[in-house]
């Protein structure tokens, strides 16, 4: 569990307001839900998900893995 910056058993969501910035793994055992209203939001280490990750504002939604 230690070498993840964030690790969640339960769904995971990051909503930045204004730009936000992370350095760390991240791991959920659900779903990933990512969006930015604002500004820039930026993982620059390993993501993953054993559910869906999703991206986009709640009206807006992309599956980020129909998306490779």
């Amino acid at each position: 569990v230690f070498q993840f910056g964030v690790f969640s058993e339960n769904d995971l969501s990051f909503h930045a307001g204004g730009d936000f910035n992370f350095g760390g793994r991240i791991h959920t055992n659900s779903h990933l839900f990512l969006a930015a209203t604002g500004g820039t939001l930026t993982m620059s280490e390993r993501v993953s998900a054993v559910g869906k990750c999703e991206c986009g504002s709640s009206d807006s939604t992309r599956d980020l893995a129909a998306a490779e």
